[in-house]
């Protein structure tokens, strides 16, 4: 699986409160090797896992645990070059 990383900011818009959101480990990264995807719906990249928050989820990830979230806001700060959407965050064991 190749996920659609275009348009991300832009996709963000997209998201609805209580949307489920999928993530997707992405080891390779060459910027952070503990990168993990947040995938929408339709399997189209909004972000990342911001760094300092993904170093238990990509252990578990690494581990063959499924970890997927449910948007609880989607925040459109226009005053910043980026919009953030807040998740639960669940283990699927």
């Amino acid at each position: 699986m190749t996920p659609n990383r275009e348009n991300m900011q832009e996709r963000i818009n997209e998201v609805e409160v209580g949307e489920i959101l999928t993530f997707y480990r992405e080891p390779e990264n060459e910027y952070d090797e503990r990168a993990i995807l947040v995938l929408n719906d339709e399997g189209n990249t909004i972000g990342y896992v911001p760094r300092r928050d993904n170093i238990i989820l990509a252990n578990l990830m690494d581990a063959g645990k499924r970890i997927y979230a449910k948007a609880i806001e989607v925040n459109h700060d226009w005053e910043k070059p980026w919009n953030c959407v807040w998740m639960d965050i669940y283990l699927e064991d």
